[in-house]
Order: structure tokens, then sequence, then C-alpha cells
């Protein structure tokens, strides 16, 4: 159904550094998500990816932490508008239980859900 809402979990106005790599278009951009869940993120993005694109996302943490590294698609083309920000919709795959929960505590330390708002539908 178009404009039917198929997000499997909440996202959250996180703001967080990344580095995406889509080798197939032979792009690096360093950018930051402009909001987050477990499942995916929309990203800030002055270019166009096609839908469909597998991409190679390193999200930072504070240090001494290592990235999170995940494996993404591009699923949106968010256009800006007067109160957003282009950028391009994410849903991520093969993600590990591990890695799940380090998103889960990433956004939690943004303090921006409380632990039970994870695991209700959007």
């Amino acid at each position: 159904m178009p404009g039917e809402n198929r997000r499997r979990s909440a996202r959250f106005p996180i703001r967080v550094e990344l580095k995406l790599l889509a080798p197939d278009q032979h792009m690096l951009l360093l950018s930051h998500t402009m909001d987050l869940s477990v499942h995916g993120a929309l990203v800030r993005a002055n270019r166009e990816l096609p839908i469909g694109a597998r991409v190679r996302v390193s999200i930072f943490r504070e240090l001494p932490q290592e990235p999170l590294l995940l494996n993404a698609e591009v699923v949106r083309i968010a256009d800006g508008d007067g109160e957003r920000l282009p950028g391009v919709g994410l849903h991520f795959f093969d993600t590990s239980r591990e890695t799940e929960h380090l998103l889960r505590e990433l956004i939690l330390d943004y303090g921006s859900a409380e632990l039970e708002e994870f695991d209700a539908p959007v």
C-alpha cells in the first residue's frame, strides 16, 4: 500500500557521525544520522544513491570503542524541504544480535528512548 510505514522499530532523532561506503557507485560519504533505529537510519546526503544500492556503514562511537560496522540497503530517498535536509533512508541487514544490542545502547546513551520503546511497533 503506498505510504505504508514498514519500519520494524521506532526511530529516534539522533545525530551520530558515520562513514558510508557505496562501492558500486564509487562513493565514500562522511556524514551523520538524522534519525536512527536498531533496523535502519536516515542519513544526511547531498548526493543520491539508487534505491536498492548496497552500502557499508561505519557508525562512530565514543573512543576507545570501535565503530559499529553495518551492511545496509538504500530503501528511500528523502528530498530536502523547508524543514528537513536531504538524505537517504537505510535498512540494516545481516545484523547480529550483538550489533543490535550495541545499537540499542548507543540510542539509549543519547537519551532519546526508553528501553520499552524498542519493541513497540511504529
